[in-house]
């Protein structure tokens, strides 16, 4: 994904959302289950859900920890070594604005404000080929997909979404041959995808079809997706 806007240059590939090795096993996982555990999921997919996603996805659980840590450290003096909740007041201002509208116009104000963020990739920003930031970090020093997720998810949960109705979703761009992070928001039996690639959109998953989902996560939950037969 390129730097202006969230969109990808072709043969560009997006670096450390998923190893190699997890690949693998997330592979060898799905087929270790009958076709009769799988249920219809995003994308048209089938999917299998299990539990364990802070074991299985290190730095899910990683970012999860930093939220929590950043929200303890308002007001300030709110830097850390490994934290920036500065702005958080910020971001709570918008949240408490936001709470008083109904469900669907708060999924469009998330992906509004949120959107308006910088595309930039991990190396530039974090000196690492992959780091999952926290709001508090996304705001302070943009960020790439999946920290637009991960910022939108937790707006989200902080306006008192359940985590059942929120996924992180890890997919494969199938037009660009890249991997990609988005946002799928489920609200009275309709799913929409928040994506930095279709900035301030809110569009229905059944509607997208160049996207292939590999995994989802939400709270200690993880499904790995299969193509539907």
């Amino acid at each position: 994904m390129a730097a202006k806007r969230g969109f990808q240059r072709p043969g560009q590939r997006v670096r450390g959302l998923i190893s190699t090795a997890m690949m693998a096993g997330i592979i060898a996982f799905g087929t270790i289950f009958g076709a009769d555990e799988a249920a219809a999921g995003l994308f048209g997919s089938q999917e299998v859900e299990r539990p364990g996603a802070f074991a299985t996805f290190g730095k899910w659980h990683g970012v999860v920890d930093r939220v929590g840590t950043e929200q303890q450290v308002m007001p300030p003096p709110c830097r850390g070594r490994d934290y920036d909740a500065c702005p958080y007041p910020e971001l709570e201002t918008f949240i408490e604005t936001a709470r008083g509208q109904d469900r669907l116009s708060q999924l469009k104000s998330v992906a509004r404000y949120f959107d308006r963020q910088r595309y930039i990739e991990d190396q530039p920003n974090w000196g690492v080929p992959d780091y999952w930031a926290t709001p508090g970090q996304f705001l302070s020093r943009n960020g790439d997909c999946e920290d637009f997720a991960i910022s939108k998810y937790e707006a989200l949960m902080m306006l008192g979404w359940p985590a059942s109705d929120l996924r992180i979703v890890y997919v494969q761009d199938l037009n660009l041959q890249v991997g990609h992070m988005i946002l799928a928001a489920t609200l009275h039996g309709t799913t929409y995808i928040l994506d930095n690639q279709a900035r301030n959109q809110l569009i229905r998953h059944e509607r997208i079809r160049h996207y292939r989902p590999v995994y989802s996560l939400s709270q200690d939950r993880w499904w790995r997706h299969v193509p539907a037969q």
